[in-house]
């Protein structure tokens, strides 16, 4: 499952978006299906050996819908820069799993190559934040009572097989979890609804869920490894940090708003309406649709694939220090200086930075901006060495 179409095969990309996505749960049931490639018991066990990783932070441990404090299965430790971090000890760990608690390793896409590769296909397809978890449950204890997401998931069964119920409760459109105790339990009790579906994952399996919808799985035979692909798309919330922002650009907001005492109120008003018309004005420019598309971007996730101990030499720039300014419009950023102005989009940040270094790399310019599309810097950079911004450079201490 190296792409998106991989992963929900036979069903196509259309049908998917248009019928299910965000919408209903979909099975897939693959029994011929290959999912070695991103997880097995094998590469979970090499995962779970990278130490370091493990603490109170990234692995959880359940048990009948109860988590077991850190410190049941943490050891403090000390690093070598004097912090202290409750790391995961493996003995105390394999202690609480022999009695049939369930494991969750938490972002084990940042230690596992197999998760990550399926992890970035989700992401290049939705534009979403992705994160993966792994489920280690054995047979006949249920770590984790009916409950909603405020993701969607995909899940992808690896080892074992494990029963799932979904019910027909769904809440709409959750952004947040509810609160721990027995009101909250009563709470997702009352709102699961009545079974809908009880489904059997077996290795290969592909089960969709999309955020709100109830649901609780129990491993009946043995032990069982599932991943958890959570999505999490930007949603309008992410407007009102952005507006903030670009209302102290304009003078319009930072005008004192009339006394409610004048005129009855109706130079207030009329100022709160100016805002509202200035406020629409903005959220619907192409700077804010482009700084949104910039926000999704950032959520790319790399391989981390070194290849040594092969290299390639990085593409080195000189900045020739031309006086120019950054200027801000509902259009867009564009930097103003000689020979006219060059549209930035997204990359105003990229080349805010550049025009401040002595030197870069094509490369760390990339790296550290991905909120702009690499092709669209490579592009710029093209146009700022043109109009004589920057110049090609030779390697620091080559030269």
């Amino acid at each position: 499952m190296t792409t998106f179409a991989d992963l929900i095969a036979p069903f196509s990309e259309a049908e998917f978006f248009a019928e299910y996505y965000g919408k209903k749960p979909l099975h897939i049931q693959r029994p011929e299906a290959d999912v070695s490639g991103i997880l097995s018991w094998d590469s979970f066990n090499d995962a779970l050996e990278q130490a370091p990783f493990w603490t109170d932070q990234s692995l959880r441990i359940a048990f009948n819908n109860h988590p077991a404090p850190p410190e049941s299965f943490c050891t403090p430790v000390e690093t070598l820069e004097g912090h202290t971090i409750n790391r995961a000890d493996p003995a105390r760990v394999k202690a609480l799993v022999g009695v049939g608690a369930t494991l969750v390793a938490n972002r084990i896409h940042e230690v596992s190559p197999g998760v990550r590769r399926a992890a970035k296909a989700i992401q290049e397809r939705t534009q979403a934040a992705i994160a993966a978890n792994v489920y280690c449950s054995f047979k006949g204890v249920q770590a984790f009572q009916s409950h909603y997401d405020i993701h969607d998931v995909f899940v992808v069964q690896v080892e074992g097989e494990k029963t799932w119920n979904i019910w027909t409760g769904r809440e709409d459109r959750p952004v947040s979890h509810v609160g721990p105790g027995e009101a909250g339990a009563a709470y997702l009790m009352r709102q699961r609804g009545a079974l809908m579906w009880q489904i059997r994952m077996r290795p290969g399996d592909v089960l969709y869920l999309p955020r709100g919808q109830y649901h609780d799985a129990l491993a009946e035979d043995g032990a069982t490894l599932h991943v958890t692909f959570s999505i999490s798309p930007l949603t309008g919330f992410v407007l009102f940090d952005m507006l903030k922002e670009e209302a102290r650009h304009d003078a319009l907001f930072r005008d004192y708003i009339p006394s409610h005492d004048v005129d009855n109120g109706g130079a207030m008003r009329a100022h709160l309406e100016r805002l509202a018309d200035r406020i629409r004005e903005i959220a619907a420019s192409p700077l804010i649709a482009e700084e949104i598309a910039g926000k999704q971007r950032e959520k790319r996730i790399g391989l981390a694939e070194y290849g040594l101990p092969e290299t390639r030499p990085p593409h080195f720039y000189a900045v020739a220090g031309i006086a120019c300014e950054m200027s801000r419009r509902d259009a867009g950023y564009v930097l103003v200086g000689p020979g006219g102005d060059i549209a930035l989009g997204a990359a105003h940040r990229a080349v805010d930075w550049l025009l401040r270094q002595r030197q870069f790399s094509e490369e760390e310019l990339i790296a550290r901006f991905p909120q702009a599309a690499p092709d669209h810097l490579r592009q710029l950079l093209g146009t700022l060495e043109s109009r004589g911004y920057v110049e090609r450079a030779a390697l620091p201490g080559r030269a």
